[in-house]
């Protein structure tokens, strides 16, 4: 299936070590995937005081519908070799864990804990990080991609590719 117009080739492949990054991406949206269920299901008392600022802007359970469509965009996208749906889950999953860091360390600084419980924020903020490079490593091979058909048949690279 390809999309109209669409300057990518129909067998686009990431270009940071293809089965690697495809392993790397698939256990990312499986736990993005089983964070989602969790959030989805509501709240466990425990989870109550650390997401509690992150409660305020938006209910847990929405939280868990942004954290599904993120590991759907980035499934979906690997199945039908589209960069830009990976792209866009890793930066709305980047998003994500990084509003999720920033609520759980400013809970914590809230309760006093000090440096107790700063494992929460640092794994949200590692997560983050590492979907924000999913983004950039598949815009990265549909750029080159582009512009190794460019070179090879005089192709037009569309804008943001």
């Amino acid at each position: 299936m390809t999309i109209p117009h669409d300057p990518l080739p129909p067998r686009w492949r990431p270009a940071v070590a293809g089965r690697f990054f495809t392993a790397v991406l698939l256990l990312f949206s499986a736990e993005a995937s089983v964070r989602a269920v969790d959030y989805l299901g509501g709240h466990r008392p425990d989870l109550a005081a650390e997401l509690a600022i992150i409660d305020r802007t938006m209910p847990i359970p929405a939280w868990g519908a942004v954290l599904a469509v993120t590991a759907l965009l980035a499934v979906a996208g690997t199945v039908i070799s589209q960069p830009r749906l990976v792209i866009l889950a890793g930066i709305l999953g980047g998003a994500a864990y990084a509003a999720l860091a920033g609520g759980t360390a400013l809970a914590l600084l809230g309760l006093g804990v000090g440096f107790d419980g700063a494992r929460a924020p640092v794994d949200f903020a590692s997560k983050a990080i590492i979907w924000w490079i999913i983004a950039a490593a598949s815009w990265w091979s549909g750029h080159v991609e582009c512009q190794r058909r460019r070179m090879d048949d005089g192709a037009a690279c569309r804008r943001g590719s």
